[in-house]
């Protein structure tokens, strides 16, 4: 099976080599090709895609080229993650929208249909190129925002065989899976709408209904991606909302936030990959791979720390360079304590375990204490400005045998304890 990436110079171009190489064996692909119009970002971020997947799985065949007809040519499935017109146009999205109040987001707002007619024409391109070259059933997956109206529009001019691909509903149900304390797959729910657009009618436990029961719950609203909602909309409207519908049902209040921060999400992310790409084309991705693999750590924690806005309830927990999956999606579910308070401040939590310290921990004998390290950055806010920001060791305990959190179970049986700071007067 051969498939093509278009856009593969991305930034996140290495984290789809590392789904697609685990993958490889199970799905039967021998053959991936990431193609990008950049020679500059396609020869630092394809070339550490190339890393990742040599590392991962060395039969699979990853190769790079600038030539969509290479790409594409007997394609069994193509992935298209473009952005035209780069961060600087999407920036210029945003503001333009913003100056007349109106909400400059790329997937649900007014920028994105200004996105949307930059992207339709270029994609158009290549659907045709996939008619001409590709393998007969080929089939195209579209990443590229904003991918309502990107795949809606595709499928309207007669390219039937493209599908758009959001990964917001099958997340919904994994966090619904966590809160019952259930494997994945135990979860399933009718999913209608588009994309980012789409909401749940129903959510079935073992088979069960419960979405009425779910809906109720408290820990809906603080433990999954339903805490962008207030309780009493969701109740009226009697079903699960995609988290991006946020940026519908309460616009104003997401204008005032992106307003209050002062810079969009575009700025954040253009100055971040502008100062990555510079320090990482002074580097030796293929013969020192450590080196760039730090760079793009650092860099991704710069942005966190850029992009969160004042007073917004979030916690983001990330994985290292080769966190396991099944791993990260366990202390997610674990360690979600949400936005705290302490006194009059306002405490966000960002929090990076290294797999390298839960190997170094579970590589002790069996009857030690197992114990890793992370570390937790806080960012305190006093009246919606920043006025702190403080790092504390995060300490993982467990007495289990196992050389991973492999089920809910397992990981049930750690006992997860960190240290918390006070400020002083």
């Amino acid at each position: 099976m051969k498939i093509a990436v278009i856009g593969g110079g991305g930034v996140r171009s290495m984290f789809l080599a590392k789904s697609l190489a685990q993958s490889s064996l199970e799905l039967g692909i021998n053959q991936v090709i990431f193609m990008d119009n950049d020679p500059k970002k396609l020869n630092i971020y394809g070339k550490m895609a190339q890393q990742v997947a040599k590392r991962l799985q060395p039969d699979l065949q990853l190769e790079l080229t600038g030539d969509p007809v290479e790409a594409i040519k007997d394609a069994d499935y193509i992935i298209t993650t473009i952005r035209v017109g780069e961060d600087d146009m999407r920036i210029q999205d945003e503001r333009v929208a913003l100056n007349l109040g109106v909400l400059g987001q790329e997937t649900t707002g007014a920028a994105g249909f200004s996105f949307a007619m930059r992207s339709v024409p270029a994609l158009v391109k290549y659907c045709e190129l996939a008619k001409k070259y590709a393998s007969p059933d080929v089939k195209i997956f579209n990443f590229t925002n904003p991918a309502g109206v990107v795949s809606q529009t595709l499928r309207d001019m007669g390219y039937d065989f493209t599908y758009g691909i959001c990964d917001a509903p099958s997340s919904l149900l994994h966090s619904f899976a966590k809160m019952y304390k259930v494997p994945q797959n135990s979860v399933t729910g009718d999913c209608y709408g588009l994309n980012h657009l789409s909401f749940f009618d129903s959510i079935k436990l073992d088979g069960k209904e419960i979405l009425p029961e779910l809906l109720k719950d408290e820990r809906l609203y603080t433990d999954t991606d339903m805490r962008f909602f207030k309780k009493d909309l969701v109740e009226h409207m009697g079903c699960i909302l995609n988290e991006y519908l946020y940026y519908f049902y309460y616009r104003e209040e997401a204008v005032q936030h992106i307003l209050d921060a002062g810079i969009t999400r575009g700025e954040v992310i253009r100055d971040v990959n502008i100062h990555m790409t510079e320090e990482l084309s002074h580097m030796d991705v293929e013969n020192d791979f450590e080196k760039p693999l730090d760079i793009i750590q650092k860099n991704n924690d710069d942005m966190l720390i850029e992009a969160l806005s004042p007073k917004e309830s979030s916690v983001l927990i990330y994985s290292d360079k080769d966190f396991d999956d099944s791993i990260y999606d366990q202390i997610t579910s674990i360690e979600n304590d949400k936005c705290k308070l302490y006194g009059d401040y306002e405490e966000d939590i960002v929090i990076d375990i290294s797999k390298q310290n839960i190997d170094a921990s579970f590589s002790k004998k069996t009857d030690d204490l197992k114990k890793c390290y992370g570390e937790a950055v806080a960012f305190f806010y006093k009246d919606g400005d920043l006025v702190d920001v403080k790092k504390e060791e995060l300490l993982f305990e467990s007495s289990t045998i196992s050389t991973s959190f492999k089920t809910e179970e397992e990981f049930d049986q750690a006992k997860v304890t960190h240290r918390f700071w006070t400020l002083e007067n």
